[in-house]
């Protein structure tokens, strides 16, 4: 078994990771987002316009040595809670909305 040379590429970077011919879309997302210093659950492959799936593997795409595979490393979503809070010192009618 020979390791392949994938090519990683964003919109501002490229970088090669290598995995085994017969490897999975997992173990290839494991070895981007060390390249990419990223949490694997924030990486997204995208390969021939298809986003990849860790159950899939390499041969399934015909991904092969020195292809190139896109990559979109998502940015999580904050979270937001939202609080209402209701004056009535003044006017009963008053509604200050925070946002923390």
């Amino acid at each position: 078994m020979s390791l392949w040379s994938i090519r990683i590429k964003t919109p501002t970077e490229e970088k090669t990771v290598s995995v085994p011919e017969d490897g999975s879309i997992k173990q290839l997302r494991e070895e981007v987002s060390k390249a990419f210093n990223a949490p694997v659950k924030q990486i997204c492959l995208i390969f021939a316009g298809r986003i990849l799936n860790d159950n899939e593997s390499l041969a399934q795409h015909k991904i092969k040595d020195g292809l190139i595979v896109h990559l979109v490393i998502r940015v999580p979503k904050p979270e937001v809670s939202v609080v209402s809070v209701i004056f009535t010192a003044r006017s009963p009618q008053t509604r200050i909305l925070l946002v923390v």
